[in-house]
């Protein structure tokens, strides 16, 4: 007798921890489904992290596919290309494996000595960090490359990412964006989180300038003018290693092309006076006989500024679309006019490329 009331009495606690539990969970469950449902009220939209086990998987898809394009470059070609416009315009949709803060060269290498990629790499020509082989700028896509190599030795690493990047992409209380301290502390005073960039699973990025709080002040051009200097050697370096990788990407049936994106302010003017276009693009392209597209060149395209004052390098997401579908309508152009005309050098049409 005395052992059965001692068994009753044991059982007791863990039925009672179990309801605990469970009303915890219920607890747990109605708060973050009410903070869901708020968020999604206040206009907010899922947004996933966009960091180099990201890149990684995106850049695991890239395939062998002759079809495939990629897009190569900086936070200028994250922000100014829209995934889905370029989709519906060029009939293929891209894979986005720019870096930010980056040079696209590493990334650039890669491709090329990827025996399995025979597809097409739109790469970005930002003259301050394309021509400047700096460890400022080669860290960040070199980062991106090693944790791709790290994360095809671990194939759990890339399903652990991709678990993440699903529940990120249906829950808007773990975007990237929105900070546990600001929701905990800052929505019950009526201060909302500003997101000013929302990323999707495919790395598409969409950025709401009005959203963007820093302010930069207008920059004159300097008095002395555009460099007329020749390229140093190290420069003279990094386009012969552009024109390596685009030969290499030739020879299987792939191919590159340049495209240099907006910008205004203080970055229009270094890039004028440090990196003239008559000394670095124009060399670029002479030396890798690439299909180019140069944003001042196409009237359509120079409609599309940067604002100087709060962000002079990144199109807002609303002039993304319509800058997209341009370029991706003169890639196409120019694309088919090299095939129908194999012989002719794509650099010697004045002021299209």
């Amino acid at each position: 007798m005395p052992s059965s009331i001692s068994s009753s009495d044991s059982r007791l606690p863990r039925d009672r921890w179990v309801a605990i539990g469970v009303a915890a969970l219920i607890g747990v469950v109605l708060v973050l489904g009410s903070l869901e449902a708020i968020l999604r009220a206040k206009g907010y939209e899922p947004c996933v992290t966009d960091d180099a086990a990201l890149w990684a998987l995106t850049r695991s898809v890239v395939g062998s596919s002759p079809d495939a394009v990629v897009l190569l470059g900086s936070s200028r070609m994250g922000c100014d290309i829209n995934l889905d416009v370029f989709a519906e315009t060029y009939g293929t949709k891209p894979m986005q494996l720019a870096v930010v803060h980056s040079t696209p060269i590493p990334i650039l290498e890669n491709l090329a000595n990827d025996e399995q990629f025979q597809g097409l790499a739109v790469c970005e020509v930002s003259p301050t960090m394309f021509f400047f082989n700096d460890d400022t700028w080669v860290w960040p896509a070199q980062h991106a490359l090693k944790t791709y190599e790290s994360m095809n030795r671990s194939p759990l690493a890339f399903a652990e990412k991709q678990c993440i990047v699903f529940l990120q992409s249906h829950l808007v209380f773990l975007g990237e964006e929105l900070q546990l301290e600001d929701m905990v502390f800052g929505i019950p005073r009526g201060r909302w989180p500003i997101v000013a960039n929302r990323f999707r699973a495919d790395r598409a990025r969409f950025f709401d300038v009005s959203k963007k709080q820093t302010r930069y002040p207008e920059v004159a051009l300097p008095e002395d003018g555009p460099r007329t200097a020749p390229m140093t050697r190290e420069e003279e370096g990094i386009v012969s290693a552009a024109a390596s990788c685009v030969n290499r990407i030739r020879r299987r049936g792939g191919d590159v092309v340049f495209v240099y994106l907006p910008c205004s302010g203080l970055n229009k003017v270094w890039e004028t006076v440090r990196y003239p276009r008559q000394v670095y693009w124009d060399r670029l392209l002479a030396e890798t006989q690439a299909v180019a597209v140069h944003a001042d060149d196409d009237p359509e395209l120079a409609r599309y500024v940067t604002n100087p004052k709060t962000d002079r390098s990144h199109l807002d997401y609303r002039d993304a679309a319509g800058f997209t579908r341009r370029l991706a309508q003169l890639l196409k152009e120019r694309l088919r006019n090299r095939e129908s005309r194999p012989g002719q050098d794509p650099t010697a049409q004045k002021g299209s490329a």
